[in-house]
């Protein structure tokens, strides 16, 4: 689980794209608008996202591909409640990350147990 939780922090450059899909093989779910935990939301240079571990979300706002501020805000109003936030920690809304590698994984085990019970049916 260490190498999936997200970390950024203000002044950190980003791509905009690969921190959605990040987040979406985290097991988050990409909404118009934030309310609840493990959902995120994109809007130009604007990311909102709600951690499962936070009791409420953060907005992270863009200049270009730097991140220009972190803020915490109120899922209800969309009105900030915490500016300068140093640093937003994300970790994973699921127990199982999605990734590229793990996807390969279990195709590759998966595989194996259907040959496994392939020839124990036809025993």
């Amino acid at each position: 689980i260490k190498g999936s939780i997200i970390s950024v922090c203000a002044g950190d450059c980003i791509d905009i794209n690969e921190f959605a899909k990040k987040l979406v093989s985290l097991g988050y779910v990409k909404e118009t608008q934030v309310e609840a935990p493990c959902q995120f939301a994109v809007r130009g240079g604007i990311i909102d996202v709600f951690p499962l571990t936070e009791t409420i979300p953060y907005r992270i706002e863009l200049f270009g591909d730097e991140i220009d501020t972190i803020r915490a805000f109120d899922p209800d109003s969309q009105r900030t409640v915490l500016d300068n936030i140093e640093k937003a920690v994300i970790f994973p809304a699921c127990e199982y990350v999605f990734d590229k590698k793990a996807i390969e994984k279990s195709k590759e085990e998966d595989d194996e147990l259907y040959e496994k019970a392939r020839k124990l049916l036809e025993d």
